[in-house]
């Protein structure tokens, strides 16, 4: 069966890239070939096709090869893939130059490369620099100080308008149970603040003899010494009174 060259060509190549290039020799792809072709078993063993079965295996191997670098990354630290001894034995010489030709190629590039990577690497640092000098030169900024508020020694604490009214009602609430009562408007208003007020009232209390903690028993003390002593101050009075105009009381 008569096969044409396109077609023989074709089928080395195939059979070369599914071949493990390390194991097999040119014969073997050569003898694979008129086994799938059924070309008469002598057919690569004369001329024109020996030399262009060998021809053509070699350019698959090393294509595949230099396929092999790139893909693992092969500049010139990794590990090189050796040819197999028999494909190399009749053209060594050309192998090695062309693979030579490759490597340097591929090493030029990486070169190439590697300054474009400097060149950039360099021109992202230097607005990183100069933001550092710029930083360095500019001064710190200063951190506002915190006043911590002191309580005042004379205790002159400003209290709220709420708060200061609330603590105003409590302490005439306190006194009125003292038996206290008083026209607060007209004693308290003309004092100049809340806190003249508190002042004041609070010293009421303690001139009555509510000091330390409120407490209703306290309280109910204090009025009943208060009522007692006003009765008292209101006899006293009827006596003097009844003296002055020159009458005797009247026996109970």
């Amino acid at each position: 069966m008569d096969h044409d060259k396109d077609e023989i060509v074709a089928a080395l190549e195939e059979v070369t890239r599914v071949a493990d290039i390390n194991t097999s020799t040119v014969n073997s792809i050569r003898n694979t070939v008129v086994g799938q072709l059924s070309l008469d078993p002598s057919f690569f063993k004369s001329e024109p096709w020996k030399s262009i079965s060998k021809s053509v295996v070699d350019k698959v191997v090393v294509s595949l090869r230099a396929k092999l670098e790139v893909t693992e990354g092969v500049v010139s630290s990794a590990p090189k893939v050796k040819p197999s001894k028999r494909f190399t034995e009749d053209n060594k010489t050309e192998s090695r130059a062309k693979e030579k030709d490759h490597l340097s190629k591929q090493k030029e590039e990486a070169e190439s490369s590697s300054e474009d990577e400097n060149i950039q690497l360099i021109d992202e640092s230097l607005p990183s620099k100069a933001t550092k000098a710029s930083s360095k030169l500019s001064p710190p900024p200063i951190k506002k100080r915190k006043h911590n508020k002191s309580p005042d020694p004379r205790g002159n604490t400003q209290v709220s308008s709420s708060d200061s009214q609330n603590k105003i009602n409590t302490l005439k609430s306190q006194l009125l149970k003292c038996g206290v009562r008083r026209r607060w408007p007209t004693i308290l208003d003309p004092l100049p603040n809340d806190k003249a007020r508190i002042k004041f009232l609070t010293a009421q209390l303690h001139e009555i003899g509510m000091t330390g903690r409120f407490s209703l028993a306290k309280a109910k003390k204090i009025k009943e010494a208060r009522e007692e002593a006003l009765d008292l101050e209101d006899t006293i009075k009827e006596a003097q009174d009844f003296s002055t105009r020159g009458g005797r009381p009247t026996r109970a």
